[in-house]
């Protein structure tokens, strides 16, 4: 995941071949911090497809500073806490398609219909656990 998933999109929509589908996956702090570039996006009449794999932490930095939290009764940092966002219902303010999905039903359903949606923006997001973390950051973690 990256900070700059979502506005990077903008770019990579901008040089896609025709015929291809730009989807980035971005998560919550980060979509926090670039989420102005939906504007832009619909304003040009792009149509990527955003995930917020939104886990209510900026879980990087949580990893960084004391990563055994995730696997532990332990709270998060507080700095490392997020103001939660509706990104689904914020989409609306952008002029963008949004779904919040927290099932992998409902994430089958939310990626057919983003996909059936090529006249703007699509963000997706996939609520997940608050300790979530990719396996492969599990080394540190232990």
């Amino acid at each position: 995941m990256n900070r700059a998933g979502a506005a990077a999109a903008t770019d990579i929509c901008l040089a896609k071949g025709p015929g291809q589908r730009v989807m980035v996956f971005s998560g919550d702090g980060g979509f926090q911090m670039t989420a102005q570039c939906l504007s832009t996006q619909t304003r040009l009449g792009l149509d990527p497809i955003v995930f917020v794999i939104d886990n209510g932490v900026y879980a990087v930095e949580q990893w960084l500073a004391d990563a055994a939290v995730f696997h532990s009764d332990e709270p998060f940092c507080k700095p490392c806490e997020l103001h939660r966002w509706n990104s689904s219902v914020l989409a609306e303010v952008f002029g963008c398609r949004g779904w919040e999905v927290g099932t992998y039903g409902e994430l089958e359903d939310a990626v057919t219909d983003a996909l059936g949606n090529s006249t703007g923006p699509s963000i997706v997001q996939v609520r997940v656990p608050e300790k979530t973390i990719p396996d492969n950051a599990n080394r540190k973690a232990r």
